[in-house]
């Protein structure tokens, strides 16, 4: 039986009342994961001798940590472009959700409904996804992050366990069968897709800026993120039967928060 995973990554805070809290799920099959992990290590390898090299988009754009060697503008312009190589040919599907702080703070919104909004948000596209691909089930792939935040990451999917998705004629026993299992890890784990959920999580910063007016050059970085993004969000396949069309447009492929 195959298995869908979700890698989950965090950028910004959820309390504040400026800028955006994104939660950015990065689903993979598990037929696709090791060929993935032998691209990334390779590039790992071929810049730092080492596959133990975690990717993380703060250091990589600021070339510090182990990313020091990227001072190097030569170096950096090969590695850029064997990460973007890397990025167009991950077989992930990314579910980003936005939280837009200033929006929820005049509403009032307290921690407790910020971060179970959230959370329900990313796990319903999750759970639709995973119960449409035919004698699939989907285990679920936290890095640790706090006590609080971790509890609604569980009570979201209890919720779904308890109540399915009614809409969409999904019980919650459905659910249960479907989602086996959901697990917390540290940075050490060092799984490649929680790496990559990490970078595009950026790009999802970097296409909110450019929502709110700010203009990127066609060869930054940035920009090749956030057309990496659009390429690697959901989309209905081509072809899908109109039963499965039905059940497929019920996901958010770019869910902000409060619409």
């Amino acid at each position: 039986m195959e298995i869908n995973r979700l890698y989950i990554d965090e950028t910004g805070q959820h309390n504040g009342n400026i800028g955006y809290y994104i939660l950015v799920g990065c689903s993979i099959r598990e037929s696709k994961r090791t060929e993935l992990n032998k691209l990334a290590g390779q590039i790992k390898y071929k810049y730092w001798g080492s596959d133990s090299i975690t990717f993380h988009s703060q250091e990589i754009g600021k070339c510090i940590g182990q990313f020091n060697n990227l001072k190097d503008l030569k170096t950096k312009e090969e590695f850029n472009v064997d990460l973007f190589k890397l990025l167009n040919y991950a077989p992930i599907v990314i579910f980003p959700v936005i939280l837009k702080k200033f929006e929820v703070s005049k509403r009032n919104w307290s921690v407790k409904t910020k971060l179970r909004t959230v959370a329900r948000s990313l796990f319903r596209n999750f759970i639709i996804h995973t119960i449409s691909i035919k004698g699939c089930t989907g285990k679920i792939v936290i890095e640790a992050s706090s006590l609080e935040k971790d509890y609604y990451y569980h009570e979201a999917l209890n919720h779904f366990k308890s109540n399915g998705i009614p809409e969409l004629k999904i019980s919650g026993a459905d659910v249960s069968k479907l989602i086996t299992s959901i697990s917390f890890v540290n940075k050490s784990n060092g799984d490649i897709e929680e790496q990559l959920a990490d970078i595009l999580a950026y790009g999802v910063t970097c296409q909110m800026r450019e929502k709110d007016g700010r203009k990127y050059a066609e060869n930054s970085c940035e920009k090749k993120l956030v057309k990496i993004l659009e390429n690697k969000k959901f989309k209905i396949p081509e072809n899908t039967t109109k039963e499965k069309k039905k059940l497929l447009k019920a996901i958010s492929s770019f869910t902000i928060i409060p619409e």
